[in-house]
Order: structure tokens, then sequence, then C-alpha cells
């Protein structure tokens, strides 16, 4: 029992925080006044902790960064992702293992950045990493924030202002896994998505990405089924040019074949017509020679 309380106080006990808790005092001659901790109460911190938590949300409320990270726009491939959490986590391993497995074969390029998710250094470390990220936002479609399961009270330091704070103007999206189903930390309402555990996570990153590839893949067939109309709807027109070229040529070529037949059959009337109008011209000028030969010039 003794053993178990002092890991509760070890969870619970941080700077700032109150405790409330049932002592036995005691003195030895040799080692002094001391207290032993007899027994702890739990609803007496998480309240605490749960004024905290509501003094975080107002102070990010008001300073307008409660829906930042939020308000980003979510890259429509998420491939370059700085993962946040300690080595020696379960979570981190789950969410690596979820996104190597993932069934379509996508490839991730991970940055670790190495903290603490729990007990006093988190808030800090965690922080820092979110900075760093930050002052190389470039480099990354995301941040992500994983843990393993573990009680309300070790989830305390995903309440804490600075964290929080850092999370809301990470210039990156960040996405929140840290291994709770009913608990919800001032962490999981300023991330631009928070999901249960880890592995969540990673499904979500691998879903997001098959949404992208599976719009691509519609658009692909988009163009193509418009471009075979395309090509229908001209190869029809062209039908339609060369069907009017060839009954547009076998007419030229018709009323060709009618003028020349018209012609063929005006030539005799037309030759005969110039013929006599010759013979009328020569006897003309036979006339007209008879009359002015000197014979007939001298007989006069």
């Amino acid at each position: 029992m003794y053993k178990k309380l002092g890991q509760t106080l070890h969870q619970v006990l941080r700077e700032g925080l109150s405790v409330k808790m049932q002592v036995r005092p005691e003195f030895h001659e040799r080692y002094g006044f001391k207290l032993h901790i007899v027994d702890i109460d739990p609803a007496y911190t998480l309240g605490q902790l749960d004024l905290q938590r509501r003094q975080t949300i107002e102070m990010l409320r008001r300073e307008g960064l409660f829906d930042l990270n939020r308000e980003l726009t979510l890259p429509p491939v998420l491939q370059r992702i700085a993962l946040i959490s300690s080595e020696t986590a379960a979570g981190r391993q789950d969410f690596l293992r979820q996104l190597e497995d993932n069934r379509f074969g996508y490839a991730f390029e991970v940055t670790s950045f190495q903290a603490a998710v729990q007990g006093a250094s988190a808030g800090p470390e965690i922080s820092q990493a979110l900075k760093i990220i930050g002052s190389n936002f470039d480099r990354f479609d995301c941040a992500v924030i994983v843990r393993g399961g573990g009680s309300r009270m070790d989830l305390s330091a995903f309440d804490e202002p600075e964290l929080c704070s850092a999370a809301a103007k990470t210039p990156v999206p960040v996405l929140a896994g840290i291994g709770h189903d009913v608990d919800e930390t001032v962490l999981d309402l300023v991330a631009h998505h928070s999901l249960k555990t880890p592995t969540a996570v990673a499904e979500f990153i691998v879903q997001h990405n098959m949404l992208f590839e599976t719009g691509i893949i519609e658009l692909t067939e988009s163009v193509r089924q418009l471009t075979s109309a395309k090509i229908r709807e001209e190869q029809l027109l062209l039908e339609q040019v060369l069907s009017a070229a060839r009954w547009g040529a076998r007419q030229l070529s018709r009323n060709a074949m009618a003028r020349l037949d018209l012609s063929e059959s005006r030539i005799p009337v037309l030759a005969g017509y110039f013929l006599k109008k010759q013979l009328l011209a020569l006897d003309q000028a036979d006339h007209y020679c008879q009359t002015l030969h000197p014979d007939n010039i001298l007989r006069r």
C-alpha cells in the first residue's frame, strides 16, 4: 500500500501543484522528525488540474491562440513528419510500425525529436522541440506528438500553458495522439487534429494521403474521359467535313460535266452559224471584188 502511495505521489508532485494527503508524524531520536504518508486524495489534485486546464484555455483564447493551429491548411500529402516522443514510449513504436506497414506502400520521411512525454520535464522538452520544428517549418508537412497510455495525472503536462502555446504557434499542423480514450487535454483542443492513440494518428496520415491519391486517380480518369470525348467529337466533325467535301466534289463534277455536255451540244450549232457567217462574208467579198474588177469598170 505504501509503495503504491509513493508511486502516486511521485506522479502527482511537481512545482506549483497542490496535493491533499493524510500523514502520520513520527519522531526518531537519531533521524529526527518525519512525516509518513498514510493516504492521498487524488480528487483534490484532479480538481487543481482541472482549474489549471480552464485557466490555460482562457489564456489561449484571450491571446488569440486557441484556434491558431487549426486554421492552418493541412498539406494535401503528409510525408515529411516531425515526430515528438520519448524513444522508450510504446506509442512511438506503434506509430512508426503503423506507418511502415501501411497497405498502400506509401513512404514517409520521419524526423524524431526526443522529449519526455510525462513528468515535470515533459512540458519544457516538448515545447522546445516544437520551437525547433517551427524554425524549420519548410522541412516538415506536420508535427506529431505521441505517447502511450497512462493515468489522467500523467496528462497534466499537456495542459501546461507553455506547451499549449507553443503547439498553437507552430507554423505546421500539429497532430496529437497521446494515448487516452476519455480525458481531453488542452493540447487536444489546440492541435490541428487530435486522435485517441498513436496508431490512430498514423492511420489518419495514411488515409489522408490515400484520399489525395484517390483524387488524383479520379482526376486522371476525368481527363481521360474528357480527352476521349473531345477526340470523338473532333473525329465526328472531321467525318462531317470529309463527307461534305466528297459531296461537294461530286456536285462540282456533275455541274462541270453538265456544262461540258451543254457546250458539246452547242458546238455544231455554233460552228454552223460561224461557217454560214463566214460564207456570207466571203460571198460579199467576192461580189465586191467582181464589182471592182477592171473589166467591169471599163465596161461601165
